[in-house]
């Protein structure tokens, strides 16, 4: 005789609502459905629906305190150990109409339909450009399906992947639907392993955006305001005057974007060239310099 409130979980003095959130919670979890490729699920949804089937009734489950006090029945109208002879049991009266296959639809308030098999997952490797991946919004990739079945060739697909701003990575996208098509039953799932490619210009630190940029002399001595390259376009940057070399002017909101709070912003380190000796630059630089004259000792 199953022990139908170990199957579920519970103490023999659970209460309804107890024994009731114990078979959604086991339900959904061990649903075939949701196990397409697990026999074992099967089997435990199958019992968890019998327990559940009765001792969710008062009177089914006093027939079955009451059978199991007795040390339990061989099977139906059947005469177990300690069976009482005035007892009237069959196991079956504990089934109404459909059996325990029907506890689903009668719990959760919807129809199975017909049995299918779920398509499979697909895995696949996606690389992101840097300002995408910064930014966020729709991409374009290309993707090579590996046959599901024998006989099946390899299939290739072009998906607009909607990339989520300050994705990373290592991270893990998941497209409902896109996998190997199911049998009577949804298809599985696409599930995209991103990688950020490197950019030559741009890194990252958390949600900043850092860009070196190399200036002039005469551009650090006087100052100037110059374009400079983001993720979204050039804007423009001031640099003041006598600015020093490693020096980090921010420009706020070009990071990394959110969908909730603010962006981040993008830092950019000065880096100051010296021009070569035989440049016309180098002599322009010249002529700016006030002539020096060390003082004597």
């Amino acid at each position: 005789m199953k022990d139908y409130y170990d199957i579920l979980g519970v103490s023999e003095n659970a209460d309804d609502d107890a024994i009731k959130k114990a078979y959604r919670d086991l339900a959904r979890k061990n649903h075939p459905d949701l196990n397409p490729n697990d026999a074992r699920a099967e089997d435990r949804f199958k019992d968890i629906s019998e327990a559940y089937a009765v001792l969710s009734d008062r009177e089914k489950r006093k027939q079955y305190d009451k059978a199991k006090a007795y040390g339990g029945f061989a099977g139906a109208g059947g005469q177990g150990p300690g069976y009482a002879s005035d007892f009237s049991f069959r196991f079956e009266d504990l089934f109404g109409a459909g059996g325990p296959e029907g506890l689903f639809e009668q719990v959760f308030g919807a129809q199975r339909g017909p049995r299918g098999r779920r398509g499979a997952n697909v895995e696949a490797a996606v690389s992101i450009p840097f300002p995408i991946a910064i930014m966020g919004g729709p991409y374009d990739v290309r993707l090579s399906f590996p046959p599901n079945r024998p006989g099946e060739t390899a299939a290739d697909k072009t998906l607009t992947v909607s990339v989520p701003a300050g994705v990373e990575s290592g991270a893990k996208l998941r497209l409902k639907g896109q996998g190997y098509p199911g049998q009577g039953a949804p298809n599985g799932d696409l599930i995209l392993n991103i990688e950020v490619l490197r950019d030559e210009r741009f890194r990252r630190d958390g949600d900043n955006v850092l860009l070196r940029l190399p200036i002039s002399v005469i551009e650090a001595f006087q100052g100037a305001t110059i374009s400079v390259p983001t993720v979204d376009g050039e804007v423009d940057l001031k640099i003041p005057p006598q600015a020093r070399s490693g020096q980090k002017l921010r420009l706020r909101g070009r990071g990394v974007r959110k969908t909730v709070g603010t962006a981040g912003d993008q830092l950019v380190e000065l880096l100051i060239q010296l021009p070569a000796e035989s440049s016309p630059e180098f002599g322009d630089l010249i002529s700016r310099i006030p002539q020096y004259n060390p003082r004597k000792v």
